[in-house]
């Protein structure tokens, strides 16, 4: 996940930290706002998942 000043279009160009892709070439783009549900639900998730590893 990425914060949003993370990513920037500048120039025919998406911006995501130090990587740089053409718009020409990017297909399918998905934004989500996270809320506070969905990061219990991933912590959640993480958490039980390294619990049934041990």
């Amino acid at each position: 996940m990425y914060q949003a000043y993370e990513i920037a279009i500048k120039e025919h160009m998406l911006h995501v930290k130090k990587d740089h892709y053409p718009l020409s070439k990017v297909s399918q783009v998905e934004v989500k706002t996270m809320t506070w549900k969905n990061h219990l639900v991933r912590m959640l998730t993480l958490g039980l998942n390294n619990c049934s590893e041990m």
